[in-house]
């Protein structure tokens, strides 16, 4: 699991970063949050990757949850490929890669360029044999609605 895989002083209980944040409050209790920028995950890699991962399970789901944040404007295509690294980084973490659910996200606040929100929305993460949509989220919000 995720929590035996990576170190505890990587893993954190909140999701903040350049004055924006996203919501843990109504995301499941059994959940492990992954700062990707601790020492110790960035030596894994070169890549600019996304910044916090979130594995959480209810009921029989389990999900990764791979979140960006960003206080202003943003390049999509950036962060498109901040979360589909920060998704190659943790995937060698885990066992049974099939039975996941990925929800990447990208909170942002305001500043953020009508044309970039358009391209962003058109891309997909790869998990497996599967492409995922990105959401993007108000800094602040609540993803439960992801997670069902």
């Amino acid at each position: 699991s995720a929590r035996n895989s990576v170190s505890a002083s990587c893993q954190v209980t909140q999701c903040k970063r350049d004055g924006c944040s996203a919501s843990l409050n109504s995301c499941p209790k059994n959940r492990v949050v992954i700062d990707m920028d601790c020492a110790e995950v960035r030596n894994l890699q070169t890549h600019k990757i996304c910044d916090y991962v979130v594995f959480a399970q209810k009921n029989q789901n389990s999900w990764i949850i791979p979140i960006e944040l960003k206080g202003g404007n943003f390049k999509a295509s950036h962060v498109a490929q901040q979360l589909q690294d920060g998704i190659k980084i943790v995937t060698s973490w885990i066992k049974f890669k099939s039975s996941y659910k990925v929800v990447p996200l990208l909170f942002r606040g305001k500043g953020a360029h009508p044309q970039e929100i358009r391209r962003l929305k058109q891309k997909k993460i790869t998990y497996g044999k599967k492409k995922y949509q990105i959401y993007l989220l108000k800094c602040g919000d609540s993803f439960s609605k992801y997670i069902n």
